[in-house]
Order: structure tokens, then sequence, then C-alpha cells
């Protein structure tokens, strides 16, 4: 299962190097997730606004899930200077044993470049 990971987080992380406009790079990082990995059915994009967490980017148009979602992955996007929580990357699916391992770190080096990005700006 998670060699589709591995090969859409690639894509999504080209997608992210190349482009200067970090709202464009969250909205491809969901949509090539969603759209290449077919036991992710929702991705979301959360960036820390004071205590609370907002939804920058999601795969679906409502930003809303009508369903209940039967696994959950949340990795965290981190300042690793600061020792602080910038956002998160969420992944949703029906399927209760699609994860594993490789989809935990192939994430948690898309949210490692995405906290570069923010770091930057």
């Amino acid at each position: 299962m998670s060699i589709r990971t591995d090969v859409a987080s690639l894509a999504a992380l080209a997608k992210v190097l190349r482009n200067r406009n970090l709202n464009q790079s969250f909205a491809d990082v969901v949509r090539t997730l969603q759209k290449q990995v077919p036991y992710f059915d929702w991705v979301g994009v959360y960036l820390r606004q004071g205590n609370a967490s907002e939804l920058v980017a999601a795969s679906d148009q409502d930003k809303q899930l009508e369903w209940e979602a039967n696994a959950e992955l949340r990795i965290p996007i981190e300042d690793q200077v600061q020792q602080q929580e910038l956002g998160k990357i969420v992944v949703k699916s029906r399927d209760p044993l699609c994860f594993d391992m490789t989809d935990v770190s192939t994430l948690q080096t898309l949210a490692h470049e995405l906290s570069q990005r923010l770091s930057l700006h």
C-alpha cells in the first residue's frame, strides 16, 4: 500500500519545491495525495492560528466530511528550531486497516518540507 504514498508524496514534494505560492503548495499536496493514493479518502492541511487550527486546504470542495473515518493520520508540521507545531497534515480513510509505518514516515518527510517553506515566510 505505501508505495503509492511514496510516489504521491514525491509528486507533491516536487510541486511544493517548484511553487512559490504557499497556499497553492498546500492545495497541490492535498489534491495529489488524495488523487494518487486510493485509500486516502480525505486529505487536509491545517495551520495554527494562535491557539486554534485553521483548515487551509482540503481534498473536497466543501471542506467537510459527511462520513466518519475508520482510520486517520495526523502528521505534525513542526518548526524544529523553535520546537513548536505550525500545523498538521490530516489523512482520513474509510478503510480501517490501510496505513502502515511507511505511510507515516513518507508523510513526515512531506510535513518537514512544508515546515521549511513555512519558516521562510
